[in-house]
């Protein structure tokens, strides 16, 4: 099995979940030591997939902790799988494509290959773009991404400009992320750094000196995100780079002041901290105490003292962090970051007590208590409380809330006893807000027969979930097709609903090809029957 083939037998629901989990960046703290690339796959568990690959790209050992991963690879292996071919400079998820290409220009002469890039170069600036990306020297790929940037800047400043507030963001964040990823390929995390540092400037260099211009909190938040996520590779460079970093930052703080304040928040003082280092942790203090006179709200001072606390693990001893955390249980960020260690320690029932007296504090505006549930189930699972973990579970059922697949996937795969995971599946599927992960559950189990008797229920799924099953379920999956096109063409009141109809249709095609047309003409609606096949008969 090599990184190029390693998919080629997987599960397609676990394969689509892998997939998913590396271009969604639904990991982090990615890296390689020789052969072996190591990653977190952020959830309601964190999982820590690990690969060896020889030569040739062929994967000698995978590891990962989770219930799934046995002798097959199970989705957080294959999501790290898919990031490292897409980290290679070697791969594009057009490979096919690509060889073809690369073949049909091997027809031509060199001279000629130079002839077609020099008339593209002139004609069309973005290749030329690209092309300096690609194929330049370090310092000409790293100008032309900056370049980059400030283009998608310039456009979301002019589009303001002409029409007004409202939201570009996407004009801007989709080119810095793109740009960013590049960047960060290169191992160049100074300059990615200095790129959304000086993204920041423009936005509020704008905001002072435009057109009475106020840009949305939201936009703001979003890149200071992306600033946060990268914190870790930049507190991890050479001193040198790091002063460097420091240096634009508290630049950019000194410069902005109270409206960086407004739109971040004092977190910006917890992303300094981390770079504080001897010589400049002076600065960091005067700095702080500033930003203490302009808190007005819990949320920031909740804020302040979590920037504290980072700089206490940097400078101080343990016994004075440790004091500082037991003197300030108060601001929920706190107790949370209290729990993630003892968690980290292993101290689960420690934990626990913790999560426990978090849940009876008052709650606050910017905190959301369901932090404090979560985290008594993780450590009642550790514990192997299974009363507790029951009744966290059927509490949070019982009020309809859906805390989203992973939680409830993650309880099932922390069970090894068959009654009490056959439990967990029958809560599941009593509640129309746990169906996906009862469905998601049984796909990764492959247990497709609890799948299809619920489909059977409910044919209107089939539409998104026939392309799971092994080729035994075909005569159920075509009979659940039929059945859920013509009890939707009876409730048809809407062109949206002729729309999704026609979704189906579609679908059914693609698996039933000399199927889709017969169950057209069994719709008794003489006029939705011929506009059906009108849009059949065009688009097939």
């Amino acid at each position: 099995m090599t990184l190029h083939s390693f998919d080629q037998n997987m599960n397609p629901f676990i394969k689509e979940r892998a997939h998913s989990i590396a271009t969604d960046r639904e990991y982090r703290d990615f890296h390689k030591e020789d052969n072996t690339y190591r990653m977190t796959v952020s959830g309601f568990f964190d999982y820590h997939p690990e690969v060896t690959l020889g030569k040739k790209d062929k994967i000698l050992s995978h590891t990962c902790e989770c219930h799934h991963h046995k002798e097959s690879v199970c989705q957080h292996v294959g999501a790290l799988l898919y990031v490292i071919r897409m980290r290679s400079f070697s791969y594009d998820e057009d490979d096919i494509e690509q060889a073809e290409l690369k073949t049909m220009l091997m027809k031509h002469s060199k001279e000629r290959l130079i002839e077609i890039i020099t008339s593209l170069t002139r004609s069309d600036p973005g290749f030329a773009q690209t092309l300096r990306q690609k194929a330049g020297s370090k310092e000409e790929r790293l100008e032309a991404f900056k370049d980059e940037v400030n283009a998608s800047l310039e456009l979301y400043l002019d589009k303001l400009s002409e029409d007004g507030p409202d939201d570009f963001s996407h004009l801007i964040l989709y080119g810095v992320y793109e740009t960013l990823e590049e960047v960060q390929r290169m191992k160049e995390v100074d300059f990615a750094f200095s790129l959304l540092v000086m993204l920041f400037e423009e936005l509020l260099d704008f905001e002072v000196m435009g057109p009475g211009m106020t840009l949305s909190g939201d936009l703001y938040q979003e890149i200071f995100v992306v600033l946060e996520e990268m914190m870790p590779e930049v507190v991890a460079l050479d001193p040198t780079l790091k002063r460097n970093a420091f240096d634009e930052l508290i630049s950019l703080i000194e410069q902005f002041d109270s409206l960086l304040l407004e739109k971040t928040g004092p977190r910006v003082l917890t992303m300094l901290a981390g770079l504080a280092v001897d010589e400049t942790k002076d600065v960091f203090l005067d700095k702080l105490r500033q930003y203490e006179t302009y808190a007005k709200t819990e949320s920031e001072s909740d804020d302040l003292e979590m920037a504290r606390l980072t700089f206490l693990q940097r400078f101080e001893s343990y016994e004075a962090v440790e004091t500082f955390i037991e003197g300030h249980m108060d601001n929920p960020m706190i107790r949370f970051f209290a729990i993630q260690k003892a968690m980290m320690d292993e101290d689960y029932e420690t934990a626990a007590n913790l999560a426990k007296e978090g849940m009876q504090e008052p709650s606050r505006s910017s905190w959301d208590p369901e932090n404090f549930e979560l985290s008594l189930l993780a450590a009642e699972i550790q514990l192997e409380n299974h009363a507790e973990i029951k009744r966290i579970l059927r509490k949070r059922l019982l009020l309809g809330e859906d805390w989203a697949y992973d939680p409830y996937i993650s309880l099932f795969e922390g069970y090894e006893q068959d009654v009490e995971r056959e439990d967990i599946l029958d809560r599941l599927k009593s509640s129309n807000e746990t169906l996906p992960a009862f469905v998601s559950i049984c796909f990764i189990e492959e247990r497709y027969e609890d799948v299809m008797t619920f489909i059977e229920k409910h044919p209107q799924e089939i539409t998104y979930l026939h392309g799971y099953f092994p080729e035994a379920y075909s005569s159920r999956i075509d009979a659940c097709f039929h059945e859920a096109i013509l009890d939707k063409a009876q409730m048809i009141k809407t062109e949206e609903d002729e729309d999704d109809l026609f979704e189906m249709v579609e679908a059914y095609q693609e698996v039933f090809e000399d199927h889709a047309l017969k169950v057209i003409e069994n719709i008794r609606n003489p006029r939705l029957k011929k506009r059906l096949k009108d849009r059949f008969e065009l688009m097939f």
